[in-house]
């Protein structure tokens, strides 16, 4: 019998887009493949982390002005975090824009404290890589099909992808 696996998943959405507001796109669809999957046994995803103060403020304002759908277990001024399920868990932070340090640390604990066993990293951002390899996973899986470098919204950004991407 092979051992489950925990999933940390860095989504390029939120999980309010997906389930309140209805905004399917590639990343819920392989997000439901794997929540799915019956050898995965917990995920924490993590919604979108902002690449931009703007974008920080604008998550701040989402995550306190809308209701949690689940259980608030942790909070802070930064972040919450949301169990929907007993095999589901969101994270909803700004901290990378504070400190990446800070971010990984507090992450590397929730993960212990979810009791987070044989983990496999799976992103779809390539605005965050400090996590690959960070985090004791397994595997890191980065799946995209962009090249977020070339977009017109992320010029602004353009060498911190490059350099990601080829980190990746």
């Amino acid at each position: 019998m092979s051992q489950k696996i925990s999933l940390v998943h860095f989504s390029m959405s939120t999980y309010a887009e997906w389930f309140v507001r209805g905004k399917a796109n590639r990343n819920y669809h392989v997000f439901e493949l794997l929540r799915a999957n019956s050898s995965v046994d917990k995920i924490l995803s993590i919604d979108v982390l902002p690449h931009s103060w703007k974008r920080g403020v604008r998550s701040l304002v989402d995550y306190f002005r809308a209701a949690p759908y689940g259980k608030v277990i942790h909070r802070s001024f930064f972040s919450r975090l949301i169990k929907v399920t007993d095999r589901l868990y969101i994270y909803q932070t700004i901290e990378p824009l504070i400190s990446q340090k800070f971010f990984m640390k507090k992450l590397r604990g929730i993960i212990k404290d979810l009791d987070l066993v044989n983990t496999v990293v799976w992103s779809f951002i390539p605005t965050y890589v400090s996590y690959i390899g960070a985090l004791d996973e397994r595997v890191s899986v980065f799946d995209t099909v962009d090249d977020w470098s070339c977009h017109p919204a992320y010029q602004f950004i353009k060498q911190k992808l490059i350099k990601n991407y080829e980190y990746i």
